[in-house]
């Protein structure tokens, strides 16, 4: 099997109209898995603007986090850079963020993603924030 089947297939089990992850078993050689919190699940808070409504932003919050808010890089090869033609969005370092994860939903997922790489039952696994990614209209990834 080579890379791109891999990858076909990798979308298709994370591809679910209804919000959930996907039941189908992970290819042998899964380099990538995908899940699925509900957004009650999840808590974002940004220092110096609060807890983000997951539905609705206020005004105050939306002017708070462009605020803080810097031009989103991207690594290509060895470098880091900075291109609006390429990444058109801000990022807020994850220094500003916290996040509380709602049980059993981080369990449920992070049993989901633990099958999803081939990794055995017992291995420890944890989610860490990178950065928070902040998408305007238009805006874009290439």
């Amino acid at each position: 099997m080579d890379m791109q089947t891999d990858i076909v297939r990798a979308i298709e089990d994370i591809v679910q109209k209804d919000g959930r992850h996907s039941d189908k078993k992970p290819t042998q050689r899964s380099f990538c898995t995908h899940g699925v919190l509900p957004r009650s699940a999840l808590h974002v808070t940004v220092a110096g603007v609060g807890r983000l409504d997951s539905k609705k932003l206020t005004d105050d919050q939306l002017t708070a986090l462009h605020r803080l808010a810097s031009p989103a890089a991207f690594g290509l090869g060895t470098q880091t850079l900075v291109d609006p033609a390429v990444r058109d969005t801000l990022e807020i370092a994850a220094n500003l963020v916290s996040l509380e994860w709602q049980e059993p939903a981080l369990a449920d997922l992070l049993t989901h993603i633990r099958a999803g790489l081939g990794l055995p039952a017992d291995s420890g696994l944890s989610l860490h924030l990178h950065n928070l990614l902040i998408y305007g209209e238009g805006q874009f990834f290439k």
